[in-house]
């Protein structure tokens, strides 16, 4: 009978020894997860240089879906859809985020023409624009373009063209991606 309380506590013993080890590495496991992913990439050191662009309206961006706008659309994304990786900045498959807000306006406009014409765009989905809109505006609202734009009185306010904008040199952001999305696969 002692011998039989002797294996019974032992028993116990490795059960709750084993049963603290699998919780205490769970545990271990979940907060470098966690923490991994809570690590936000932010701002990066990608100085592309900047260019003067006078803003002028361009019908195509804004036409309903065709192979005419669709097309222009298509020219603005890189090769893989601005997705790269970079052994500093961006060693986990990543994206800039210019081209995921031109995704997000591209899918506004052919939701908004779907909805123009009474249809459904089963790959634009009401959460999907709810997203974009709601991304765009924090983008918009963290680059801030303080241009000036001057007033049009017979809009009694701004068109928004005609006007120049120290920018980005978009081109030179397409090149830099081109070089390092040649690393992921699709």
């Amino acid at each position: 009978m002692a011998e039989r309380q002797l294996i019974s506590r032992n028993s116990i013993f490795w059960i709750i020894s084993l049963i603290v080890s699998l919780l205490c590495g769970v545990d271990i496991g979940w907060r470098l997860g966690h923490s991994q992913q809570q690590q936000p990439l932010g701002t990066t050191n990608i100085t592309l240089g900047e260019a003067l662009n006078v803003f002028t309206y361009n019908r195509t961006f804004a036409e309903v879906p065709s192979n005419d706008s669709n097309g222009a659309w298509e020219t603005l994304f890189p090769d893989r859809g601005g997705f790269f990786k970079h052994p500093q900045l961006a060693p986990d498959r990543s994206g800039l985020a210019v081209f995921h807000q031109l995704h997000c306006l591209d899918n506004i406009r052919r939701g908004y023409w779907a909805a123009v014409h009474g249809e459904e765009d089963h790959h634009v989905g009401p959460a999907h624009v709810r997203h974009c809109i709601d991304y765009l505006r924090q983008s918009l609202m963290c680059h801030a373009d303080v241009n000036i734009e001057p007033v049009v009185e017979d809009l009694h306010g701004v068109r928004g063209f005609g006007v120049e904008h120290r920018c980005r040199d978009f081109g030179r952001v397409k090149d830099w991606i081109a070089e390092w999305e040649d690393g992921i696969l699709q």
